[in-house]
């Protein structure tokens, strides 16, 4: 896509640091926002929590949408479209007075790349609920700051949910993938999924776990609560529906299973994401 094809649209910024060397920015775009290629001087990591946007880095084409986290180092090109409903995200900008101090060093972040769900929510969330508060104990701020950080895979810290996985997924583990993915609402169950593949129930386990660092509930789990949250921060559908609709068997499950993913109820995140 050429520089000419993009319409720009001035972002609302609502901004302020709380630490030396760490910029806390929640930023909201309008619908249909599209920024032409561009970098920035500072190394950050943001928080999609309302609406959805594409981005865009060499060949490489990401789709963000509620509780996806991306951790962008300095210098780093990227190309960006924002849905048709806008976008909504928490922002965290390091300068060096941030970053060596602490003795984080280029290996821990110097890769672009996007979490969608994941380790990373739980804590950023809490830092944005904090933050959207008021509350501005230094101390509670850096300490999740770090806590962002560290689900982050690095060199030196893999982290939990990204597991080092290895390699290119065969073309047989792929077809498996796309239709959990297609289907993660009523998904099929491991062993009929391993019987159409060819291979061992057990063996596919593996193989997922391998390839993408996590298991194959794990991956439904992260697409429900993907799900769940885009609803609940785009819609006013009561949460008994959302639930159903997302595949959870009733709002208790929902509920139950977004506090443990994210560390905050259905209804604490809509409130977040909406706010009055």
């Amino acid at each position: 896509m050429t520089r000419g094809s993009w319409r720009l649209r001035t972002p609302v910024l609502h901004a302020r640091t709380n630490l030396e060397g760490l910029r806390i920015s929640e930023i909201s775009y309008a619908p249909d926002t599209k920024q032409p290629r561009h970098a920035h001087p500072c190394t950050s990591v943001t928080l999609v929590f309302e609406g959805s946007l594409e981005e865009r880095v060499g060949q490489t084409n990401e789709a963000a949408g509620p509780l996806s986290v991306v951790m962008k180092p300095a210098g780093v090109e990227h190309a960006n479209r924002i849905g048709e409903t806008g976008a909504t995200t928490l922002q965290l900008t390091f300068d060096r007075g941030f970053i060596a101090p602490n003795g984080l060093g280029k290996g821990e972040m110097s890769e672009w790349g996007w979490m969608h769900g994941g380790p990373a929510a739980a804590p950023f969330l809490k830092l944005l609920e904090n933050w959207r508060g008021g509350i501005v104990d230094e101390t509670e701020l850096e300490g999740l700051v770090f806590d962002v950080l560290s689900t982050f895979p690095t060199p030196f810290a893999p982290s939990a949910r990204s597991a080092q996985p290895t390699g290119d997924p065969p073309r047989w583990l792929r077809r498996v993938t796309e239709q959990v993915d297609d289907c993660f609402r009523a998904p099929p169950r491991v062993r009929d999924l391993a019987a159409v593949a060819g291979v061992h129930p057990v063996a596919l386990a593996r193989a997922h776990r391998r390839h993408f660092g996590e298991s194959i509930t794990d991956r439904i789990r992260t697409h429900r609560i993907r799900a769940a949250a885009h609803l609940l921060s785009g819609t006013g559908t009561p949460l008994g529906q959302v639930a159903y609709s997302v595949g959870f068997a009733d709002q208790s499950h929902l509920c139950r299973v977004f506090k443990a993913e994210t560390g905050l109820t259905p209804g604490r995140f809509r409130r977040l994401a909406r706010p009055a």
